[in-house]
């Protein structure tokens, strides 16, 4: 394989990187929106729906913060790797 054509692969994998950064953003959004829908609409509901729902959805947004945080370093170790 030539150099070009590895530069060229990790171009690919830089923008398959950042599409899915752009994914993880449009679902963040998302999820927040439920966290806020669950508080106003099931608040203090007898069986706990309410804290189950909350839990779940902010173990979530806590990987998908996790999910971002290594997709930003990959996507820098890619940028690099293309420079050298």
């Amino acid at each position: 394989m030539a150099l070009s054509e590895i530069i060229s692969t990790i171009e690919d994998i830089k923008r398959d990187i950042q599409n899915q950064q752009k994914q993880i953003s449009l679902f963040k959004k998302s999820n927040q929106n439920n966290i806020s829908r669950v508080q106003a609409e099931l608040k203090g509901g007898r069986n706990n729906h309410d804290k189950n729902m909350l839990k779940a959805l902010t173990e979530a947004a806590s990987s998908l913060k996790k999910a971002e945080t290594a997709l930003q370093q990959a996507e820098k170790s890619a940028t690099q790797a293309a420079r050298i």
